[in-house]
């Protein structure tokens, strides 16, 4: 729970508009509180500060601040840039605008860990990965070394020790049952 206050880590898009709906809601009702009992001065709206809800909603305002702050630098992580880029969100008209399309309508990196964190889920805990993952990661680097030294005209000479039996269970694990078919046209492999 403490994690939302925190400047590290990484949020994809879900859980930075839900974070930036408990901060809209938190700024709402501060201003209800610090309202209530306000007076027309000299032109100007002047909240009692002898009221102690002004002094709630003061509170209210920082910790909104704090939580907007966070979900923008963790949400930044997670674009593959600093925290320091949340400096464009104070650059009139153009900031705002920035970090609605940054930030809220752009995909992360897409990478497992991007240099600020593994990647994680809709409910903002790390992606681990799965055994199905990891051999289709080895036999995509086996491939791109094949190719490698296929382009630079190279004999293989791992090729007996490869096992052919180890590629074929790897593929194996790759296919997908026909019962199993996550979508249209779909066919053989994930």
């Amino acid at each position: 729970m403490l994690e939302i206050f925190s400047f590290t880590g990484r949020y994809g898009r879900v859980m930075f508009w839900f974070i930036m709906a408990i901060s809209t809601g938190l700024s709402w009702l501060s201003g209800q509180l610090a309202f209530k009992k306000a007076t027309f001065e000299n032109g100007f709206i002047m909240p009692d500060t002898s009221d102690p809800r002004f002094w709630v909603s003061a509170g209210l305002v920082v910790l909104a601040f704090w939580l907007s702050a966070a979900a923008c630098i963790k949400r930044l992580h997670d674009r593959g840039k600093t925290g320091w880029w949340y400096l464009l969100l104070f650059v009139p008209v153009f900031g705002p605008l920035w970090v609605l399309i940054e930030l809220g309508l752009l995909p992360g990196t897409g990478r497992d860990d991007n240099g600020y964190g593994p990647r994680n889920d809709l409910a903002g805990r790390p992606v681990r990965k799965t055994a199905s993952q990891e051999d289709r990661e080895m036999f995509q680097a086996e491939n791109r070394r094949r190719k490698a030294m296929e382009a630079a005209h190279v004999k293989d000479q791992d090729a007996p020790t490869l096992q052919v039996e180890r590629r074929r269970q790897v593929m194996d694990r790759l296919r997908i049952p026909p019962a199993e078919r996550t979508g249209f046209g779909r066919r053989r492999y994930i």
